[in-house]
C-alpha cells in the first residue's frame, strides 16, 4: 500500500521528485515503473520492450458521472485534468497509477475502446510511455472551457491540450487507422472525418 500513500502525495500538486517511488507491475505486456519525468512530475516508463500493438494496461479507477466529476472538483479531490471521458457522460476518476501516464504530441501509445491503452509503435525498455490527452476530450468541451498546457518539447508539439478537434485532422486520421480513438470519439468525429 506503500506505494498509493507516496503517489497520492505527489499526485495532490506537491512537488516531490525526491521521492522514490518501487516499480508498479500492472502490465498487459511487462511491468511498469513510475518515476520522475522530463514531461511533468511523475512518468510511466516501460521495463521491458513493448511491441507495436500489445496491450500496456487498463487505466483505472472509479467509473463516475459528469456531475460527480463536478462535485469532486469542488471538493479538491480531482483536478479538472485528471478524470477521463469514456463516455457521453460518464469518467473514469484515475488511479495514481494511472494519473502517471503523461501526455505528449508525439505519443507512443494511444487508448482504444474506453480505456486500454495500446502501444502504437514499438516502445524501449526505460522508455516513458504517453498518449494524446486530445484524442480523450469530447468535441463538445469548448477551448475556452477547458485547455492545458503541454511541456511534452516533442518537435510537432501543439502547446496546448484541447478538444479531439484540435489534433490536426491527418493525425486524427491516422489515429483512427490505428484503431486508437475511444469509441465515443469515434462516433462524435464521425461526420467530421468524413468530410
Amino acid at each position: 500500500m506503500r506505494i498509493f500513500e507516496r503517489a497520492f502525495g505527489v499526485f495532490s500538486r506537491k512537488r516531490s521528485y525526491d521521492v522514490n517511488i518501487p516499480m508498479v507491475v500492472r502490465a498487459g505486456s511487462g511491468s511498469i515503473a513510475i518515476g520522475v519525468s522530463d514531461i511533468h512530475q511523475l512518468g510511466s516508463f516501460a521495463t521491458t520492450d513493448i511491441n507495436k500493438g500489445d496491450l500496456i494496461c487498463a487505466l483505472r479507477g472509479d467509473v463516475i458521472d459528469f456531475k460527480e466529476v463536478l462535485r469532486r472538483i469542488k471538493k479538491r479531490k480531482v483536478t479538472p485534468d485528471d478524470p477521463l471521458q469514456i463516455d457521453a457522460d460518464l469518467f473514469i476518476d484515475l488511479d495514481p497509477a494511472s494519473l502517471a501516464f503523461n501526455h505528449s504530441c508525439n505519443p507512443n501509445a494511444g487508448i482504444r475502446a474506453r480505456n486500454d491503452l495500446i502501444a502504437i509503435r514499438d516502445i524501449d525498455a526505460g522508455e516513458e510511455i504517453t498518449y494524446d490527452y486530445s484524442t480523450t476530450v469530447s468535441c463538445s468541451v469548448a477551448p475556452d472551457a477547458w485547455t492545458m498546457q503541454c511541456r511534452c518539447n516533442s518537435e510537432n508539439c501543439r502547446s496546448s491540450i484541447c478538444n479531439v478537434k484540435s489534433v490536426p485532422r491527418a493525425l486524427l486520421l491516422k489515429y483512427l487507422h490505428m484503431n486508437v480513438l475511444q469509441s465515443y470519439i469515434v462516433d462524435e468525429l464521425s461526420d467530421y472525418l468524413e468530410n
